[in-house]
């Protein structure tokens, strides 16, 4: 950058020393960006694991205020879908919750009026299961596993949920296998799962934010953004179809909108919600920055008269029954 006019001499910040060292303060995921290298689906895992330990308990800060058209959070929404399959249980049920986090969705099911009584929860962050152990107390157990490798016993539960984080599953189908593989016959799986990206209204904020996000990254990395590991699979048709093709859920499933909205000043939404998605929190302090000034800056042309914005976020509900054994001729 030239501060100044022609024949300014150029400042130490344009100095290659200060670029070299600008660079070696960003993450390894930013470097392979600028290098433009192909991002494996490894390193998706590796930025959500650095993001969980740097950050945990943020998906429940980003999406607790956020509400549906009956006013439920997708927390609650996700413990009302559970709880209604197994209400009229005899016996006291168990739940558990997959990539558990800090423990908001268990805590939310186990909470309700119902016959599920118990729980675990089950995380591959260390320090998600810290908030998770303070949310739930030293009554709930909690263990290290993810799903495909979940250390719990076959048929173990009487329910299975999973707040957003099917998305993150490298490999779905052995994810659901091992979901399946822990519940009870006839026993329920519930998981509220992000819906893909629609191509948003000119002039919605969501419009306003995916100009804003393009603009920064092609000016900060001169090139587009990576793809995200979001596929057809999350269409409702494609999670359905997903389910069918593992035995334990060979019946289907039913895939409902689940949407919530949020309603916040412009920086407000990006310090609760924004600053918290997996791609911008790789960024540089400063990159984080600049992002958010941009950010704000393009959310207050669309803020109501009460100074807030408001924003749609697309979420679906899936819902499976585990499989009854057939019975012997």
């Amino acid at each position: 950058m030239h501060h100044g006019g022609t024949g300014t001499p150029h400042s130490f910040l344009d100095s290659g020393a200060f670029i070299e060292r600008r660079h070696m303060s960003e993450s390894w995921f930013v470097r392979k960006v600028r290098e433009g290298s192909t991002l494996l689906p490894q390193d998706w895992d590796r930025l959500v694991d650095a993001h969980h330990t740097r950050s945990p308990g943020g998906t429940f800060s980003a999406f607790a205020p956020a509400r549906g058209p009956a006013g439920l959070s997708s927390y609650e929404t996700l413990a009302r879908a559970v709880t209604q399959t197994v209400e009229h249980t005899s016996a006291p049920g168990v739940v558990v919750d997959v990539a558990c986090g800090d423990g908001a969705a268990l805590a939310a099911v186990l909470r309700g009026p119902h016959g599920l009584r118990s729980g675990v929860g089950v995380d591959r962050s260390s320090a998600e299961l810290v908030g998770a152990r303070r949310r739930l107390g030293q009554d709930v157990p909690l263990v290290q596993g993810e799903a495909g490798r979940i250390p719990l016993s076959t048929a173990c539960a009487d329910a299975v949920v999973c707040h957003l984080g099917l998305m993150l599953f490298t490999d779905l189908p052995r994810a659901l296998a091992d979901i399946g593989r822990l519940l009870r016959p006839g026993g329920t799986f519930a998981a509220i799962v992000e819906a893909p990206p629609t191509v948003p209204v000119a002039d919605s904020l969501e419009y306003a934010w995916g100009k804003v996000l393009n603009d920064f990254w092609n000016s900060e990395f001169d090139s587009d953004l990576p793809d995200l590991p979001l596929d057809g699979r999350f269409e409702p048709a494609g999670l359905a179809e997903l389910c069918r093709s593992v035995s334990a859920f060979s019946a289907g499933a039913t895939v409902t909108d689940a949407s919530v909205s949020l309603s916040l000043s412009p920086e407000d939404l990006w310090d609760r919600f924004f600053s918290g998605i997996y791609l911008i929190s790789a960024l540089t302090e400063r990159q984080k920055r600049r992002l958010r000034a941009m950010a704000v800056t393009s959310f207050r042309c669309h803020a109501a008269p009460d100074h807030t914005v408001s924003l749609h976020i697309h979420l679906n509900l899936l819902v499976a029954r585990r499989a009854q054994p057939q019975a012997m001729d």
